[in-house]
């Protein structure tokens, strides 16, 4: 019994000791400029390997913490206090460790010292929530930088030549300026227009939607934004840039902005005049004109292109003037809230282009090369505003209205020549033309309105659209036809004019109400009910400079009207660590087509399911698993629809098909965001995989001479699948980063070709590899590769198989050679296997350079810039679908130097 009781006290004892030797950490903050406590400070220890919280505590109202019985190991601690930069100390702990780490200094971020500066340095990228932020100042740039500047040199963040921006892997769709819109029709005048030196932080996440926003109910809906936070002294003042370029000679590319900021009222207005290619806004919103409008009632306006060809295809210098402004303010302690936008976009372009166009068939291969020259007018007007009027503290209105007003001018001339198996079966050539104008309007209304139970919410929204798309067209082709000892068997020749007009309006009424089931659990259901009205008339005639007369095979006038009815169900779980959405919609769309010269209806009534399963867990405040499934139903358009004959080019006629039942698509994603913030580390992985029932693809006939008919049918068996991995470090206390990725793409397309199925197998891999040098005052250089390999076979023909290697290198360099100079260069070597022997310039070297000095503080700036040093641009696309490979090659800009003078000016702060 002795030895017993001597056994428990001697543990006790051991247990007593070892709780008595854990580690203790105290303190106190201050402010560096007047020396005095700061009460309320947060204080937090955080696991060294994993960022994993161990303990946090508040000071005291001397600004003294004390932080008892900590376990032994790594950690770092972190302290932290609203508008000052975050103090950061790794330290390891003993058993025994009491560690007095004395007087802590913050520092306000307006305040902010070149030694803080590196300290922040620590910890450049965080993770907040779903939220990952970079401190703007972290990342140093040239003087008067754009945000796109400043954009490239954030780690996961990617900018092509077009100001396309993509995060982690995923396209940001909006870019906020401190949480707002700015310029919601173009959202790259943002990152082009801003000053990189304006922005406090750069939070990129996952959008919820406005009604998951409104009532904290997370819906799964999610849109990949950027929000530019500026800092506090750049909200006030007027500020904007004049820039004129020229050689002299040819190209010129003049621009300035004006911008004035007081609080929380923005104004800027732009305008740009350039023939070099960079002056354009991206004005065309008619896509937002032409569905059902972001309501999920899948509905389509159908107000496609009536008048033929209005785009000559890929390449061209445009010569552009553009303008626009942008006005937002808020009101009555912000529940007023107007947006408003203006674009006015005015582009003339001339594309040049050669196509290599090869169908696998049976017997062998159809190849096309086909060369176009045209000049293309466009003038568009592009408005929007958004108007949120919160009625009470639980409710809220908001008006949307857009409108647009677009007119063209085309022409295009085509020459072509087609083979099979290396023997001549037809050649030609044709002219097209078309004037068409466009307009359309679009009002939606939504009330939101939360009620005092935690949860409960009702949601109504209407929406109406109009729009008209008119087009006056001609064709002229002749097309020669060989037999096949290659002489001449018969000749075609159309002369065509084409008078098309479509006229569209769309009414949609939609309601959603959610009720709290239990503690974290709530039910939405939802009814919507949408009406369409099109009408489309396309005629055409023949000898239109003769004796014109309507071809009855060709021509049509056909009004649709589409009722659709949505009702929808859904379970919203929403735990601090998951939030899962779990349920669907299911739609009727009762279709009436009639046929106004025949008098005739036509009648169709379709049932669609719109399941839907998402699931997102936080496995740490740092990791995050995403997953989604959802079914999806494709309608077939009205031009699919419509038993019509197009033949813009007689050589490819397209007829629609009144049979065609819609296409049901499922797809699967999972996706993992890991982020290590104090090793500064990210990984993330996506895998995504659909599959299409009753897929809307190609029936393709081609005769002997070449000459196709294609037609739309239902087929199943179309499937993708995706994996992408990206991995980014940027080692702590080094300058250095480094990302690299591997992604693959698979997928499996059906067409049926001269009435045989043809299955066509595209395995697509990939790698990228990056390493950044970043230093403030010395500059920057980044190092990139990507090595893409393109593998594709057809079930028609297996002896013809498609194979190709697209390699990239780049090396892109900021330096700052002398004081207030600036000098920028880019190489990028591109490396494209060839198809063939014909195949030209596989290797490509594109060198571009420019040396800026700046004078008066940075307020004028000179630049020398050169692109495309050794004349090497080039302009190529591919593609491969079902049995068909297109290779596009177009003139684009070349070799060109160009002098300009710039200069930024600010009153901001005042």
């Amino acid at each position: 019994m002795k030895k017993h009781c001597l056994f428990l006290y001697l543990l006790l004892l051991t247990a007593g000791i070892s709780r008595g030797q854990q580690a203790v950490i105290r303190g106190q903050v201050k402010d560096t400029l007047n020396a005095t406590p700061m009460n309320g400070a947060v204080v937090m220890v955080l696991r060294h390997s994993d960022s994993i919280l161990v303990k946090f505590t508040r000071t005291g109202e001397d600004g003294t913490f004390h932080l008892p019985k900590l376990p032994a190991g790594k950690f770092l601690v972190m302290v932290t206090f609203p508008d000052y930069v975050d103090y950061t100390e790794v330290l390891t702990l003993q058993d025994s460790t009491h560690i007095n780490m004395g007087n802590i200094p913050l520092t306000t971020r307006t305040r902010m010292l070149q030694e803080i500066i590196v300290r922040q340095r620590l910890s450049p990228v965080r993770m907040k929530g779903d939220t990952l932020e970079f401190q703007a100042d972290s990342f140093p740039v040239r003087p008067n930088a754009s945000v796109e500047d400043l954009l490239k040199e954030l780690p996961g963040i990617q900018v092509d030549r077009n100001g396309n921006v993509t995060a982690q892997g995923k396209t940001i769709q909006k870019i906020l300026v401190d949480g707002e819109e700015f310029f919601s029709e173009d959202p790259s005048i943002a990152t082009k227009n801003l000053r990189a030196d304006m922005i406090d932080k750069v939070k990129v996440f996952d959008k919820k939607s406005d009604q998951a926003t409104f009532t904290g109910i997370d819906d799964g809906v999610r849109i990949k934004t950027i929000d530019l936070r500026l800092k506090e002294e750049m909200k006030k003042g007027v500020f904007g840039k004049i820039e004129a370029g020229s050689d002299f000679h040819r190209y010129y590319d003049n621009r300035a902005m004006l911008s004035a900021f007081k609080g929380k009222r923005k104004l800027t207005v732009l305008g740009t005049m350039s023939n070099n290619g960079n002056g354009a806004l991206k004005a065309d919103e008619a896509e937002d004109f032409r569905d059902g409008g972001g309501i999920g009632m899948e509905v389509d306006n159908g107000l496609g292109a009536p008048g033929g060809e209005v785009s000559p295809g890929p390449g061209g210098i445009p010569i552009t003037w553009s303008g626009g402004a942008h006005y937002s303010n808020k009101w009555h302690e912000d529940r007023f809230q107007l947006n408003s936008n203006y674009l006015f976009n005015k582009t003339s372009i001339n594309p040049i282009s050669t196509t290599l166009t090869q169908q696998t068939v049976a017997d062998g291969v159809f190849s096309t090369q086909q060369q176009s020259d045209g000049i293309l007018h466009t003038q568009k007007h592009v408005s929007g505003s958004t108007i949120k009027i919160a009625t009470d503290t639980l409710s809220q209105l908001e008006i949307r209205l857009n409108g647009q007003l677009n007119n063209s001018d085309s022409r295009n001339d085509f020459s072509n020549a087609t083979t099979k198996n290396s023997v001549l079966t037809n050649d030609g050539s044709r002219t097209t033309t078309n004037k068409g104008s466009y307009r359309a309007f679009a009002a939606d209304l939504f009330w939101r309105k939360r009620f005092a139970r935690q949860g409960r919410s009702l949601f109504l929204e209407s929406i109406v659209k109009t729009g008209s798309d008119k087009g006056d067209g001609r064709l002229y082709a002749i097309n020669n036809f060989y037999k096949a000892t290659g002489t001449l068997d018969k000749a075609d020749t159309t002369d065509q004019q084409k008078v098309n007009e479509n006229n569209g309006t769309l009414i949609v009424g939609k309601l959603a109400y959610t009720e709290p089931l239990w503690k974290d659990v709530y039910a939405t259901i939802n009814y919507g009910v949408a009406v369409s009205k099109r009408e489309a008339r396309r005629n055409t005639f023949n000898n239109p400079d003769a004796h014109r007369y309507i071809v009855d095979s060709l021509s049509s006038n056909y009004a649709l009207t589409t009722v659709t009815h949505r009702a929808g169900a859904y379970i919203n779980i929403n735990k601090a660590k998951a939030d899962i959405v779990i349920g669907g919609d299911i739609a009727e769309a009762g279709y009436k087509q009639r046929d106004m010269v025949k008098d005739s209806t036509f009648n169709l009534r379709f049932l669609n399911f719109f399941p839907r399963v998402g699931m997102q867990y936080k496995i740490t405040n740092f990791k995050r698993l995403d997953f989604t499934y959802a079914g999806s139903t494709q309608q077939p358009s009205v031009q699919q629809l419509q038993p019509l004959r197009d033949n813009y080019d007689p050589l490819n006629v397209y007829v629609g098909n009144a049979a065609l039942r819609p296409a049901f698509v499922h797809t699967f994603s999972l996706r993992y965001d890991g982020n290590q913030i104090i090793k500064r580390k990210s990984l993330t992985a996506d895998l995504s995989y659909s599959f299409t029932k009753n897929a809307i693809v190609n029936h393709v006939f081609i005769d002997s001479t070449g000459k196709s008919i294609n037609q739309p049918v239902n087929l199943n068996g179309n499937s993708s699948f995706t994996g992408d991995v990206q991995f980014i470090t940027l080692p702590v206390g080094t300058h250095w980063g480094i990302g690299s990725g591997i992604k693959t793409m698979f997928s499996k397309s059906n067409a049926v070709i001269n009435n045989q199925f043809n299955y066509t197998n595209i395995l697509l891999p990939s790698l990228n590899f990056t390493i950044n040098y970043l230093r403030e005052n010395i500059g920057s250089i980044l190092l990139s590769t990507n090595i893409a390999y393109n593998h594709s076979t057809s079930s028609i023909n297996h002896t013809y198989v498609t194979q190709y290697w697209i390699q990239q290198y780049a090396i892109s360099a900021y330096l700052f050679p002398l004081k207030n100079t600036f000098i920028s260069t880019e190489t990028t070597l591109s490396i494209r296997q060839k198809i063939d022997n014909s195949d030209i310039n596989p290797k490509v070297i594109l060198w571009n350079i420019f040396i800026e000095r700046s004078f008066l503080d940075n307020k004028l700036s000179l630049r020398l810039s050169v692109n495309d040093v050794l004349n090497q641009n080039f302009g190529i696309s591919r593609s491969i679908s079902a049995g068909t490979f297109s290779e596009n090659t177009y003139n684009i800009l070349r070799r060109n130097w160009m002098f300009r003078l710039i200069w930024n000016f600010s009153s901001l702060g005042k």
